[in-house]
């Protein structure tokens, strides 16, 4: 009987957590499920990066901003670049979103067809021109566990405890490690912040590459997330898409 009650409770607060997801203001928020069959196919080129994206920061810091880890660089701020589809947004910040386990599917905001993942990673640049509707584009890049690891992650892991409690210094290294320089396809939509406010202007890229993370990089952020409970759970819940148009962006 009485564990039978616990189940039912349990299935109560995971209802009333979804159910009271803290809204947004308008029809563009974010993150979603994108559709991989309902998506357009939009022939382009891939990303383009500045060199400044190959010139290692003069520092580095890691950081709990409340909400997140913030990854915050010191030097010249590089640029992304794609003329077809947006003007160049300057890099801001890398943060990242995670689960606290015991799943290893569960971490991501954005979900591919239903399907979320460990960690997600946000590179989130800031528009040069102050007019573009879009003030914010933010690389997205998912992440599975795997008996593999993606070293350039490795740097991050390493400080997450200690940033998780105040901040840590970075040894520098060259942003296109983290942001898998190489081409790759991607999804894109117009959004929302993940973190309040959660403004509608931000132009989201979420790439279809997915990436792998090693458990024992997995398991620093989740011990940062046991240090600082601001850091539990830190992934938005999914957004209604509301007729919103989903590109697939791809050179094949």
């Amino acid at each position: 009987m009485y564990l039978l009650y616990a189940v039912l409770l349990l299935a109560f607060v995971s209802a009333s957590f979804s159910e009271t997801c803290e809204p947004g203001e308008g029809l563009r928020q974010s993150p979603i499920n994108i559709i991989t069959k309902n998506a357009l196919r939009y022939l382009g080129e891939p990303l383009s990066w500045s060199e400044g994206y190959k010139k290692v920061p003069s520092s580095m810091t890691l950081e709990n901003d409340g909400s997140t880890l913030k990854l915050t660089v010191k030097s010249t701020l590089p640029l992304i670049l794609n003329t077809h589809l947006w003007p160049p947004y300057r890099f801001a910040k890398i943060h990242f979103h995670w689960g606290t386990g015991p799943s290893n599917t569960i971490g991501t905001e954005h979900k591919i067809d239903g399907q979320s993942y460990a960690l997600e990673m946000h590179a989130v640049h800031e528009a040069i021109d102050e007019d573009v509707p879009d003030k914010y584009l933010v690389v997205a890049y998912l992440f599975k566990v795997s008996e593999f690891r993606f070293s350039a992650l490795d740097p991050i892991a390493d400080a997450a405890i200690t940033a998780a409690i105040s901040s840590d210094q970075v040894a520098p290294f060259e942003l296109k490690k983290l942001l898998f320089e190489e081409p790759f396809s991607y999804y894109t939509y117009r959004g929302s912040l993940t973190t309040p406010p959660y403004s509608p202007n931000v132009r989201f890229i979420v790439s279809q590459t997915i990436l792998p993370i090693s458990i024992d990089q997995l398991a620093l952020f989740r011990i940062a997330a046991e240090e600082n409970s601001l850091l539990s759970g830190n992934y938005r819940c999914l957004q209604p898409l509301n007729n919103r148009t989903v590109l697939y962006v791809s050179r094949w």
